[in-house]
């Protein structure tokens, strides 16, 4: 059965003689024995570590963005994050290992916001639901998915992007990382993406 994330008491993990202390840490990967009690609260019985990225991680640049990750995935209720989310986390932090960090985070966001369903479906207008025709409106406005027809608030290029950055978060929501490491982007390319991201989480539920 999966219970999503989950919070649970590792008891005397803070005494120097227990076998959590090294293990229970941020950036390590465990395989954990819980059990529950009669209040519903969950208690890790036993603690093996699988893998540690905390040698791997160890610039200041990396470690930061992990722990924007683990700040994220703080925000998601417990019921509501779905298996393939760690998945999603554990190959975030192999990536982190080897490529550039602030591009891996702004990829890990596309697509935790896929996995929860708030990323919007870029293809149809959310107030008509017809498809639409980006050839005619020319901009894109991430947070607001609408079609000419229904653009009330008349946006200007200034305030929306070129299609052609839709069509990039779209290829990042989809494909996976050994595709999308393929992209070839500039520093602007780089610096709207940062921008985008940044947006739809804001606008998300979380």
């Amino acid at each position: 059965e999966n219970f999503g994330k989950i919070s649970a008491v590792a008891r005397g993990a803070r005494k120097l003689q227990s076998p959590f202390v090294s293990r229970l840490q941020p950036l390590n990967v465990c395989e954990i024995l819980l059990y529950r009690g009669k209040t519903g609260d969950w208690t890790v019985a036993e603690c093996s570590m699988e893998k540690t990225f905390q040698i791997s991680l160890k610039t200041y640049e990396k470690i930061q963005t992990i722990f924007k990750v683990i700040e994220m995935l703080k925000t998601i209720k417990e019921s509501e994050i779905p298996e393939q989310i760690f998945a999603l986390v554990y190959e975030t932090m192999e990536r982190l290992e080897k490529e550039k960090s602030i591009f891996i985070l702004k990829i890990f966001q596309i697509k935790l916001l896929k996995f929860l369903g708030t990323l919007p479906e870029f293809a149809y207008c959310e107030k008509c639901f017809e498809k639409i025709n980006f050839k005619a409106s020319r901009i894109w406005i991430p947070t607001e998915n609408i079609c000419t027809k229904c653009d009330e608030k008349k946006y200007t290029k200034k305030e929306g992007y070129e299609d052609r950055y839709r069509k990039l978060v779209q290829f990042i929501k989809n494909r996976p990382y050994a595709e999308i490491k393929k992209i070839k982007m500039d520093e602007n390319d780089e610096k709207t993406l940062i921008r985008i991201t940044e947006k739809l989480w804001a606008s998300a539920v979380y």
